[in-house]
């Protein structure tokens, strides 16, 4: 395809991060906390959530790297590129959280493993959102070292290695979620060879059956609870990829027909703040947490209440944040953002 820029991934991307916000804004979806309940509405919407939303993500990033696959300079040059723009952040926040979980390690619901700068290096980051970071360098390395096998042969071995169990020690996790999510890598490079094709066949039914699936398997999911690693491997594979079709869908829809509306504006201004929000939205959301859970503001603030607020704030803040002042800052961008 001609085109060079996709809006519908733009949308995607920033529709994501808002999903990532929510995640991580539920203090009832941390180990101990359980305000409302492993039961509660809150908990239901993390796992929906958590069961496709950063798939979603890297099936972006597939989208995106694609294009690079069949450029001249070889993997070295881009190497560079992916380090400079996702190493140099990973090492810097997860320096940055080691130090404060060494001095204030108390309030941490994360605690450090025996050996965290092992970890650091296994994609075990004390900073636990910076997973994302060395596993997507890791897995475009793959990629890209891979580019020549074909894409289907690539994914479906990509499919075949997440089914195996993986028994490693925390300080290597990183090596986990990469068995667990290249495949979503290889996905959306497919996606984009192929979207001359797939771009034509979207419609808003693809989008509500694909929805209508990832809801059903959800709620139903006492209905499926099985110890067979295999068939529980198997439908968690159906939910993430009816919501990456649903979200997709619904972002390509707003693209092509809401062009001036709110939705598609801000999930826009997201999408081009994916990364911003990603990193900085920590630096939002642990306050509040602390705030809400170890201070004691959740006898005053809603539950809920407080949800909605934390991720607004969790969207919002780093935006401002990051125009105003880190994307200004030579040193604060290349730390944070790579460059």
């Amino acid at each position: 395809m001609d085109k060079k820029y996709y809006l519908e991934i733009d949308l995607a991307k920033g529709f994501a991060i808002v999903l990532a916000v929510f995640g991580h804004a539920a203090p009832d979806a941390v180990k101990d906390f359980w305000i409302v309940g492993q039961n509660s509405i809150s908990a239901s919407m993390h796992h929906l959530v958590y069961s496709f939303h950063m798939a979603l993500f890297f099936a972006c990033s597939g989208f995106l790297l694609y294009p690079k696959l069949g450029k001249a300079g070889g993997v070295n040059v881009e190497a560079l590129k992916r380090f400079k723009r996702l190493m140099i952040p990973y090492f810097f926040l997860s320096f940055l959280y080691l130090a404060g979980k060494i001095f204030g390690g108390g309030l941490a619901d994360h605690q450090l493993t025996d050996n965290p700068i092992v970890g650091i290096l296994g994609g075990c980051s004390p900073c636990y959102g910076a997973w994302f970071l060395w596993c997507l360098f890791v897995m475009s390395m793959v990629v890209l070292c891979l580019k020549k096998v074909n894409l289907w042969v690539l994914f479906g071995l990509g499919g075949l290695i997440s089914y195996i169990p993986l028994n490693i020690g925390n300080s290597f996790i990183g090596l986990r979620n990469v068995q667990v999510y290249i495949m979503w890598v290889v996905f959306g490079c497919m996606i984009h060879k192929y979207y001359a094709r797939i771009s034509k066949r979207i419609n808003i039914w693809l989008g509500l059956i694909a929805a209508i699936i990832l809801v059903f398997l959800h709620l139903s999911n006492n209905l499926f609870e099985t110890h067979n690693h295999i068939v529980s491997h198997s439908i968690g594979i159906i939910k993430t990829i009816s919501g990456i079709i649903a979200s997709y869908t619904l972002c390509y829809m707003i693209a092509v027909k809401t062009i001036n509306s709110f939705v598609n504006k801000a999930l826009k201004i997201c999408g081009d703040y994916c990364m911003d929000i990603y990193i900085l939205s920590m630096f939002v959301l642990v306050p509040l947490r602390i705030l809400y859970v170890n201070i004691g503001v959740m006898n005053y603030i809603p539950y809920y209440l407080w949800l909605i607020i934390a991720t607004v704030l969790g969207v919002i803040l780093p935006i401002c944040v990051s125009k105003y002042y880190v994307r200004r800052t030579k040193l604060l961008k290349i730390l944070l953002l790579g460059g």
